[in-house]
């Protein structure tokens, strides 16, 4: 890992979005923010294939799956556990998917297939009021998304702030693959979901 990073050419691209609506779901479903934050990369990575793809020997490879890698702080160190098809998924299931998966990387109970064909990786570190981070690329993929504290902030509403709730993402990415503009528009694509969210 620390050698491919330090060859890779990676850009880190910083965003904040209002995140109302993922609390107010919480609340309501009891999907936690990596849940519902793996549900709407997953969408995102299928509309943006790039995002999705990996760099080898031959090329560039875009498979025919998303297969999200979660990180999970554990005792013996990060593991990074994968939602295979996670946009074939609907809420509930990558919920309880993640809970497996997390027990089983607590306990040390993962195969080692549980670990492997990710095609993305979600970072989280939010819940240690940590913002913004540079997320580390988990090659061969072509990008890592961190989610950052969700937290009060002040709020722009038409003419007026009000207070809100806002969320801090950095998405990471491998630059030989995708150039700044495609991985701004995946980003913008997350950010505007997450509203979405805040709006249904």
């Amino acid at each position: 890992l620390a050698e491919a990073n330090h060859k890779v050419p990676a850009v880190t691209l910083f965003r904040t979005v209002d995140a109302q609506g993922l609390v107010s779901h919480r609340e309501s479903s009891g999907s936690s923010y990596t849940t519902q934050l793996i549900r709407i990369v997953a969408g995102a990575l299928r509309a943006h294939p790039a995002m999705n793809s990996s760099w080898t020997d031959q090329g560039i490879f875009i498979p025919d799956q998303v297969n999200i890698a979660f990180a999970v702080d554990t005792d013996g160190g990060l593991l990074a556990p994968v939602i295979p098809q996670a946009d074939t998924l609907d809420e509930p299931e990558i919920e309880s998917l993640c809970g497996d998966l997390t027990a089983g990387a607590l306990a040390g109970k993962l195969a080692a297939d549980d670990c492997r064909g990710g095609t993305f990786t979600i970072s989280n570190l939010g819940m240690y009021g940590v913002e913004h981070f540079t997320p580390l690329l988990n090659p061969p993929q072509c990008a890592t998304l961190g989610i950052g504290a969700i937290s009060p902030a002040p709020v722009c509403t038409g003419e007026s702030i009000v207070a809100g709730i806002v969320c801090h993402l950095s998405l990471t990415f491998d630059h030989r693959i995708v150039d700044g503009a495609p991985a701004a528009r995946f980003l913008d694509h997350i950010c505007r979901e997450i509203v979405g969210v805040t709006k249904s």
